[in-house]
């Protein structure tokens, strides 16, 4: 199950971190361990500056994060370095770059968050958001043909750089 509610603006939390724990994470916990008790898998999504609060995903359930939020400071590789053997991430592609950037600057995205996420499983590539109105067509199709052709070589075992 996927659910989300951002806790998080770019700079950092709504509240403290200390009010988290003590208001919001005990209902969280209970829901996650309600949903987890019939045997689904809980996805959360959170954009924003989530350091501060990425300790208290794991200690509430979650089994994967979605954003994973450059803009707002979250760097794939050192999210994946941190919490890789506790969450599954997914993520990638710069809803920015999406809507306004380039196909190379997809592309781009694409390479980056492969390089970070992929390595060693858990990972989901997906976008730091979701496919926003406005989305240029064609930058859109630079990420899944980037992202095929990644996947592409990497089943047939070839370590592959776009």
């Amino acid at each position: 199950m996927w659910w989300g509610s951002d806790f998080d603006a770019t700079a950092g939390p709504f509240i403290s971190p200390e009010m988290f724990r003590e208001f919001c994470l005990p209902s969280i916990k209970a829901r996650v361990q309600a949903v987890k008790s019939r045997g689904l898998a809980v996805f959360k999504h959170a954009c924003g500056n989530n350091w501060k609060l990425l300790d208290m995903f794991v200690e509430a359930g979650y089994q994967a994060y979605q954003s994973i939020q450059a803009s707002a400071g979250m760097d794939l590789a050192a999210v994946k370095a941190r919490y890789g053997d506790k969450l599954t991430l997914w993520g990638g592609a710069r809803v920015e770059n999406l809507v306004s950037g380039t196909p190379e600057d997809v592309r781009r995205d694409v390479a980056e968050a492969m390089r970070a996420g992929a390595p060693g499983g858990g990972y989901i590539f997906g976008t730091t958001h979701s496919v926003a109105v406005g989305t240029k067509y064609e930058n859109f199709m630079a990420m899944l043909d980037a992202y095929h052709t990644w996947a592409e070589k990497a089943a047939q075992g070839e370590m592959h750089t776009l």
